[in-house]
């Protein structure tokens, strides 16, 4: 089996990264091949229950360690697709949609298990994940606006009355002034 990152460079080895989860790993990158059915055995084994987002650490994780350019899948050597994780953690996993295998690249693991999110793999695929990582990159990229734009201290001024007036019993008066042109 070859690494999807190093090609012919990298050869994959079985290694153990969690108790009952065998995957193969590069003796190269370090990147990690979670076969499927590894996965979900493993998951199984540990009595998985669908995921609750309150329970997610959005926290930034600071490290990137994607790899670049088209990954290959390294047992049915179909092309895999990539999932953007979100909620803090700044990097796309692959998937392979053949064979259902998933690339983690080197440390990938280890911060998806820090932030409870290494029993979601399978779900950072689908639409209503993407939907949510998209969302929060969208707010984000508001609230960066508004602070370039207005500055730190004007922002903060903001975001409090903003949440004064929505706590208030007549916020829709106070809205409807607000938009109100004379």
């Amino acid at each position: 089996m070859d690494c999807p990152v190093c090609k012919n460079h990298g050869t994959l080895t079985n290694k153990q990264i969690e108790k009952d989860l065998e995957v193969k790993e590069c003796e190269s990158c370090f990147g990690n091949w979670i076969p499927s059915f590894e996965y979900w055995r493993w998951l199984e084994k540990h009595n998985w229950r669908p995921p609750t987002e309150s329970g997610i650490d959005s926290t930034t994780v600071e490290i990137k360690t994607d790899s670049v350019g088209g990954k290959i899948c390294p047992e049915c050597r179909h092309i895999l697709i990539s999932a953007k994780v979100g909620y803090g953690c700044e990097f796309c996993i692959e998937k392979c949609n053949h064979c259902g295998g998933i690339w983690l690249d080197k440390d990938e693991w280890a911060i998806l298990k820090s932030k409870k999110l290494n029993d979601q793999l399978h779900y950072m695929f689908s639409h209503i994940w993407q939907t949510r990582v998209k969302k929060a990159e969208n707010e984000a990229h508001y609230i960066l606006f508004l602070k370039e734009k207005l500055g730190e201290e004007d922002f903060n001024k903001l975001f409090e009355f903003k949440e004064w007036m929505l706590a208030h019993k007549e916020k829709d008066v106070m809205i409807a002034h607000l938009i109100h042109r004379i």
